[in-house]
């Protein structure tokens, strides 16, 4: 390694440590809620960009709204694990689990959880039942 390089390193390292102290109390501002100097800067270009994409900042996201921005806005080329609780879903501890294509219906058994390989521009569709018995027949998407 030449001279240059070790006084880049140094340099680079030095830079990174006297940061840390100022990024990490603004990250502790921002996480506590309270005012900063950027975010006066920036918040009116927030509120516009929130406003523009129809969110509501103060809204919190329900497990549908969740699921369905995991599954229209991954742009990673690995399949991403997502990770639910059937409580959470449906407010029972457990039930039966089966993955569903209009016509077909296969048995996953009785689950406490659902751990999807969420895969680029795809989806994969659950039924959820109190019993061993799967969707019955006919059944659709919107169906009651």
């Amino acid at each position: 390694m030449k001279t240059y390089d070790v006084l880049q390193l140094l340099a680079f390292f030095g830079l990174l440590i006297g940061l840390a102290p100022l990024l990490g109390r603004y990250m502790a501002k921002v996480f506590a809620g309270e005012g900063t100097l950027l975010g006066a800067v920036f918040a009116p270009v927030e509120r516009w960009i929130y406003r523009l994409g129809g969110v509501r900042a103060e809204a919190e996201m329900s497990w549908k709204q969740y699921l369905a921005a995991v599954l229209v806005i991954n742009p990673q080329p690995e399949p991403v694990t997502e990770h639910m609780a059937v409580k959470d879903l449906i407010g029972k501890p457990e039930c039966f689990v089966f993955t569903w294509k209009p016509g077909t219906a296969e048995p996953l058994g009785l689950q406490t959880h659902l751990l999807p390989e969420l895969k680029r521009h795809s989806a994969i569709l659950y039924y959820l039942s109190p019993t061993k018995d799967g969707p019955p027949a006919g059944f659709r998407l919107g169906s009651d």
